[in-house]
């Protein structure tokens, strides 16, 4: 079984979307925005699929434990 959605002492920041819209049309800030940021300390079971395409970057950082990334072709 998987959980898809919210854990346990979950923090999550998310930045809103016109803020971010802004952020990419200034020089210092357009080529790297984060967006989304994030502490799960209970993400045990953790399954995410997405579509053909993400179009940003998804940085993960596992600090105990283990993960897994499957990437098609």
């Amino acid at each position: 079984m998987t959980i898809s959605e919210g854990f346990a002492s979950e923090r999550l920041c998310v930045v809103p979307r016109p803020e971010v819209a802004l952020a990419l049309t200034r020089p210092v800030t357009r080529r790297l925005v984060v967006t989304d940021a994030g502490m799960f300390p209970e993400a045990r079971g953790h399954g995410r699929a997405r579509g053909n395409v993400a179009r940003e970057a998804i940085v993960m950082v596992c600090e105990r434990g283990a993960g897994s990334v499957q990437v098609e072709g």
